[in-house]
């Protein structure tokens, strides 16, 4: 990696499975299998130089309320 951080030193995290999913089959490709990726839940208690959080969420509906 281009700052000198390793796979095995980075976390990526989000609170949606289905999340966990995507980006896994998206980033470890690229990366291997020493970059970890799960739930917020799942990583609880681990400690990574680099957390990357994403909080995407997106549903098949576009009924929004509250706007």
């Amino acid at each position: 990696m281009d700052a000198g951080i390793q796979p095995n030193q980075i976390a990526t995290i989000t609170p949606y499975q289905a999340q966990v999913t995507l980006l896994t089959s998206t980033l470890r490709p690229a990366y291997g299998p020493d970059l970890e990726i799960g739930t917020v839940d799942g990583m609880q208690g681990r400690e990574k130089e680099v957390i990357i959080i994403s909080l995407v969420r997106s549903n098949d509906t576009v009924n929004k309320f509250n706007v």
